[in-house]
Formats: structure tokens, C-alpha cells, sequence
């Protein structure tokens, strides 16, 4: 165990290494991370010390660190640090930390913030610092976008979603001007245009591993910050991988959709761009929705809320280009008051005559009925108000109720 230090001063011709515990039994840590003044943070660090983040200065010789402080008021998995703002994956504490290190002797928590999953892995700041993104390393998981402009008031802006349904589990995020770049184990490596945080759009993707599903194989890490531009991408199984990158502006599609009768705002509403399983999105309560798609063309929309028909138009989209689409949605007819005063006649050992009001609205019935008891529930469908059960069993008590069909809307009696 320790610190292992390369010292690469002496390339191509040979390179020195050292090990240390620092002085103080230091044995291992999940990562580290050197900021913009030469001092590294060694996260979920085990020393004589205890376990916690490790602060040294590397800066005036990187071979001989010296030991400034710890933060231990919560496990830190990895982070980002920057103007002695130290970002932190709190994983056991299921939130992103916002950690003060100007005082490197006593590190003090000033804000944090829960996070979709509870299990926050890393995190990465934009450059002005105004919005930063999560990923929560547990199936199903997303990248997940916060306005920290104020850390007194947190707010969340976005999630993305890889393969939605497949349980593909996210490990790490960095940010490349206005993109996000992340690992993802089972779906390589995804970039998205953050553009507009709100709105996160996959514009380029590269799947590094042949498995699927929730599992931890594949992708383990990514690297977006060559001189070249070139990105490495670390396999599991497959290896490493250097990649050429995609940061092209996505295309931007937003409205509001409201209620064609009256105006209102719709909450809820499903936004689908047909096709693209990962531009999904939901209006919030001012029925506002944001979506987009990585390529220029012609697309089409389908917008649906349960009460209302679906709604599906086509859009023109451009890259760089934020396009509107409001869309009102037509409220599909009241199907309620009735079927009601359901009646039984003419009622033999193997048969019998029902009937009832006819429903408002209503253009069909369905009538399910089963043995008493049993739930094994047999259907008749009738247009009419009326119908006639037969091969039944005699001496037998049956339930029975009758549901009116108002297109995708049904009322029982």
C-alpha cells in the first residue's frame, strides 16, 4: 500500500517511482485529484489518521508531499475541486457535498444536496461554476443537473438517462465547455450538449463493451482532456480505447403544452420525439417541456396525458437552434354518470337478460362476470345497452358489473 508517485521528468528515457505512507500510515484511496494550486485531495483515503479526504501540497516538490488537513464529516467517493470549493460524491451520504478547504485544517460543509438515487458517485462543476452534475453509480441511474448559483437554495435543473428501462448503471462525468462526458459501464461512453442545463441532448455515443444491463462491466472511465481533443476510454474487459470526440451543439426543441378548451397549462404531459427513446420528456407545472435531438431533419412529436387524445405533430429542427413547439391537447368527452340501475330478467338455471342506463358518452359496453369468489372473470361486448348471458352454471352465484367504453376512458358500474 501508499502513495505511488511516478516521476515522469526523465521521458522518453527512463521514469522514477516512489511509494510512501506519508508519514502517518497511509495505505490506499479510491481517487485523486490535483487542483489548479498543486494541492492533491486523495478521496476514501485509509491512514493511522482514520478514513477521510487526504489534503497534501505537491506544489513546491511533488516527490516530498506535506500533509495540510482532512475532511471527514462525510465519506468522500470522488470530486472536483476548484477556488477552494471542494465538490464531493458523499456516496454513503447519498448527496453532493459543497466543502470550504480555504482553511485546509479544518474543511467545513457549507451546503449539500440529496441526490436521485442517494448513492451521489462524482460530480463536476461547469466552468463558471453556476451549474454541476451528479451521477448516482446505481442501475437506472442519471446525469443529473443542479443550479448551485445560490448553495443556499439548490436547484434541480435535468436528468438524462441511458437506454431508459435497461438499468445501465453511470460511474463517472466531466465537463467539456458546454458538454458532459461520461462513463457509463454498460453504454461506453455518452456525450451530451449541456448547453442549456435544463435541457441535456446525447449528441454522440460510443459503447465500448458487448454486455447490457445493470451490471459493472464495461466502461469504467473516460478521458476528455488530451491536447488533441482525442478521448481515452477505459474497458473493463475490452481495455483502452482512444476515441475522437463529437461536440456539436444539439438540435433544441421546446413549448408548452396546454389544455384546447381552455388554455391551461398541462402537468405531466409525455413528450415523445417518435424514435428516440432517449428524448423523452415530461411538462412541469407550467406545462413547459424541453427535449432535442443530435441531428438536423425533420421529426416528429407525440405529446400524451391520460383524459386527452394523443397529439402528434412534425418539426423542423437545426443545430444550435432552440425551436417552439406548443402544442394544445383536445380533452377526450366526460364518460361518467352511468352505466347505472343494472337489472337482471328472464333468468334460467344456464342463462339470464341483463340491462342498464345507458352512459353518458358511452359508445360501447364491456361486461365482465365471473363465479363468485373465484376472480376468473369472463367479457361480453355489446354496443346496446342490454345483453344476454348463457352457459352458465346452474344453482351458481355469479358477480357481474358493467363498464361503459368512452374511447381510452372507462367508468365502471
Amino acid at each position: 500500500g501508499g502513495l505511488l508517485i511516478i516521476d515522469l521528468s526523465n521521458l522518453p528515457n527512463s521514469i522514477d517511482t516512489l511509494s510512501t505512507d506519508l508519514g502517518f500510515g497511509y495505505t490506499d484511496a479510491h481517487n485523486i485529484f490535483i487542483d489548479e494550486n498543486g494541492i492533491a485531495y486523495l478521496f476514501g483515503a485509509t491512514s493511522g489518521l482514520g478514513s477521510g479526504t487526504i489534503i497534501l501540497d505537491i506544489a513546491a516538490n511533488p516527490t516530498a508531499p506535506v500533509y495540510l488537513g482532512s475532511y471527514t464529516t462525510n465519506y468522500v467517493h470522488d470530486g472536483f475541486v476548484r477556488n477552494d470549493t471542494l465538490w464531493s460524491g458523499e456516496i454513503y451520504a447519498g448527496q453532493l457535498g459543497i466543502v470550504d478547504v480555504s482553511d485546509k485544517t479544518n474543511p467545513t460543509l457549507m451546503a449539500s444536496q440529496a441526490t436521485p438515487k442517494s448513492f451521489a458517485h462524482a460530480c463536476w462543476p461547469t466552468d463558471n461554476g453556476n451549474t454541476v452534475f451528479v451521477v448516482d453509480e446505481k442501475p437506472g441511474a442519471w446525469v443529473t443537473a443542479y443550479d448551485v448559483s445560490d448553495i443556499s437554495d439548490i436547484k434541480e435543473l435535468d436528468r438524462w438517462q441511458s437506454y431508459p428501462g435497461n438499468n445501465v448503471i453511470p460511474h463517472n462525468t466531466f465537463v467539456v465547455n458546454d458538454f458532459v462526458v461520461n462513463s457509463y459501464y454498460t453504454s461506453g461512453v455518452v456525450i451530451l450538449d449541456a448547453t442549456h442545463p435544463y435541457n441535456l441532448v446525447e449528441v454522440a455515443n460510443y459503447d465500448t463493451s458487448p454486455t447490457s444491463g445493470g451490471g459493472f462491466t464495461g466502461c469504467w472511465g473516460v478521458y476528455p482532456y488530451l491536447p488533441s481533443g482525442l478521448i481515452l476510454a477505459s474497458d473493463r474487459q475490452e481495455g483502452l480505447l482512444v476515441l475522437s470526440n463529437n461536440y456539436t451543439q444539439a438540435c433544441y426543441i421546446e413549448g408548452i403544452i396546454t389544455d384546447v378548451t381552455n388554455g391551461l397549462s398541462l402537468w405531466n404531459a409525455e413528450v415523445v420525439v417518435n424514435g428516440f427513446d432517449v428524448s423523452i420528456d415530461h411538462t412541469d407545472v407550467s406545462g413547459f417541456y424541453a427535449t432535442g435531438v443530435a441531428d438536423a431533419g425533420t421529426y416528429d412529436i407525440t405529446v400524451s396525458l391520460f383524459g386527452y387524445y394523443p397529439e402528434t405533430v412534425s418539426i423542423t429542427v437545426s443545430n444550435g437552434i432552440i425551436t417552439t413547439s406548443d402544442i394544445a391537447l383536445t380533452p377526450v368527452p366526460f364518460c361518467g354518470l352511468g352505466p347505472n340501475n343494472l337489472s337482471v330478467s328472464n333468468n334460467t338455471d344456464v342463462s339470464l337478460d341483463l340491462q342498464w342506463e345507458i352512459g353518458v358518452n358511452a359508445t360501447a359496453y364491456t361486461l365482465y362476470y365471473s363465479i363468485s369468489g373465484e376472480n376468473n372473470w369472463l367479457t361480453s361486448q355489446t354496443s346496446d345497452n342490454f345483453t344476454t348471458l348463457i352457459d352458465l352454471s346452474p344453482d351458481t352465484m355469479y358477480d357481474l358489473y358493467v363498464v361503459s367504453n368512452c374511447d381510452s376512458i372507462t367508468v365502471n358500474q
